[in-house]
């Protein structure tokens, strides 16, 4: 059975770091590191464990009145997003946000559809950009 925890402290960032790490392992560590300390101070932090321990984290920092959502666990078809999802909305409820927001960088189909079909978001805007 999945459990979810909200971080509080930066110390239990550093005890669970190395596990951190592997699961997210799209970031460099200072990327990560930095995402997490964003969000513990302007928002929260969430880890999800699992019978066999941390299984993934959740990231979400407020922007004024939206929860902008930083990271997600790695699905796998579980259901993590979900269940960190559900978690986010009480936490953004409770804290009066009027929206939740989530961006990507992945541009594949696939991700449009998890986004759209599988967590209930819908596409509001599209960026493009180019280096000089």
């Amino acid at each position: 059975m999945n459990t979810i925890h909200q971080i509080i402290d930066v110390n239990e960032i550093i005890s669970m770091w190395r596990r951190l790490m592997c699961l997210a392992s799209t970031k460099s560590p200072e990327q990560l590191l930095q995402t997490y300390l964003t969000c513990l101070e302007n928002g929260a932090v969430f880890v999800v464990k699992g019978d066999r321990g941390l299984i993934g984290s959740c990231c979400v920092e407020q922007v004024g009145h939206c929860a902008v959502l930083r990271s997600l666990p790695k699905d796998n078809g579980i259901g993590l997003g979900k269940f960190c999802l559900e978690e986010v909305q009480k936490w953004a409820r409770h804290n009066d946000l009027d929206i939740i927001q989530v961006s990507t960088e992945n541009w594949n189909g696939s991700s449009f559809k998890y986004f759209e079909k599988s967590l209930g978001f819908r596409r509001h805007t599209v960026v493009f950009e180019r280096k000089v």
